[in-house]
């Protein structure tokens, strides 16, 4: 399930966070964009430059986006490489202390009325 839905009609502050992996080397572009009822919502998209060779990138951002009764939105992207993809990281119990798994994709909304 992709879709967040909003019950109640008002301005949102949608903010995202992706962990992006390029296996291999160079560095290569992710778009990231916000939806809203399956259709683009203006001025969400945001270019990031990823680094490879297998190192983990944070993409973040907090957007604001005005939505209706019933709406809904989800987080879209999109990668210019097939080596480019969001990963999540397990548990680690070693080095001590253990800490806990690394969702690929987190989204948080909170309304401003």
């Amino acid at each position: 399930p992709t879709k967040i839905m909003i019950t109640h009609a008002g301005i949102y502050n949608v903010k995202y966070v992706l962990q992006i992996i390029k296996s291999d080397a160079g560095n290569d572009e992710v778009s990231v964009w916000i939806r809203r009822n399956g259709s683009s919502y203006a001025n969400t998209l945001i270019n990031y430059t990823v680094i490879g060779g297998g190192a983990k990138n944070i993409l973040t951002a907090s957007l604001f986006v005005d939505l209706g009764d019933n709406d809904y939105v989800e987080i879209y992207f999109s990668v210019k490489n097939i080596n480019t993809c969001l990963v999540s990281s397990l548990a680690q119990s070693t080095p001590t202390p253990s800490r806990p798994g690394t969702p690929a994709a987190t989204v948080t909304i909170h309304g401003l009325n």
